[in-house]
């Protein structure tokens, strides 16, 4: 049986993978902008997507690793960052004392095994907060789930393209798309019937979303955030994918349409 330690600690590893990732994203992002690219949205788009990926296989990516130096595979290689660390001390990279160097490296495995066993009141007050955190978490994702299915149901049938629908609603004021375990749903207000010019532009818009895969990625973001949402707030998240996948579609439309 898994222990709550190594749970735990695998949390605390892909939290961390965030932050260097995104860290990465804000490097490569201000490259971009340095070469003038900061309206290829479309590049933007595929490296956010590239990083989001990334941390996704990257459990899988590690556990292999770990298998293969089992086996007597890659063993010359050195994955891990006290290893390399203390490989570094040994041949003279940095002076310390070897007490305080033990003690630096087993800081995050001792704060992990005090949290697991809940050890003092700091860890009790840390598994309070990531526990409310999680539950408001939960509860926001379920409550949005629950709005977008409502405004779906009772929109009303207006167009069907294959497996996407396409519905009127007198509740929104801007089009949206989503999915559901097989159809694909389009939601356009209802005010857009007598606006030909702005009704075209937004089913396109809709529609390449459905193309390039966005609505995915969207979903699997929501659902991911309650296993992360200590680090939501300060890596751009599904927010910033929304804004280029948004930015990269209303480009793309526009040309079709000779505006651009």
């Amino acid at each position: 049986m898994i222990s709550i330690s190594a749970i735990l600690d695998v949390f605390i590893t892909l939290n961390i993978m965030i932050l260097v990732a995104f860290s990465g994203w804000w490097i490569c992002r201000y490259l971009l902008q340095t070469f003038g690219l900061q309206h290829a949205y479309r590049s933007h788009l595929k490296l956010l997507n590239a990083l989001f990926l990334a941390v996704l296989i990257s459990p899988a990516l590690i556990l292999t690793l770990n298998a293969l130096q089992t086996h007597g595979f890659t063993a010359h290689l050195k994955f891990n960052l006290s290893d390399q660390i203390v490989s570094h001390y040994l041949s003279g990279g940095f002076d310390m004392k070897a007490a305080d160097l033990e003690r630096l490296l087993a800081v995050r495995g001792t704060l992990t095994e005090n949290v697991a066993n809940a050890v003092g009141w700091g860890a009790s007050s840390i598994i309070a907060v990531f526990l409310l955190g999680g539950v408001i978490s939960v509860g926001r994702l379920i409550f949005s789930a629950f709005c977008l299915y409502r405004i779906v149901r009772q929109s009303h049938a207006w167009r069907k393209l294959g497996r996407v629908k396409i519905g009127l609603s007198d509740r929104i004021l801007v089009p949206f798309s989503t999915r559901g375990l097989r159809n694909y749903y389009i939601v356009i207000p209802s005010h857009m019937l007598g606006q030909k010019d702005e009704m075209k532009v937004s089913l396109a818009h809709e529609l390449q979303h459905l193309r390039q895969g966005d609505i995915e990625w969207e979903i699997l973001l929501e659902v991911l955030k309650p296993i992360f949402f200590g680090t939501q707030h300060i890596t751009p998240g599904s927010g910033k994918l929304i804004i280029c996948a948004n930015s990269a579609v209303t480009a793309k439309c526009l040309k079709k349409v000779g505006l651009i």
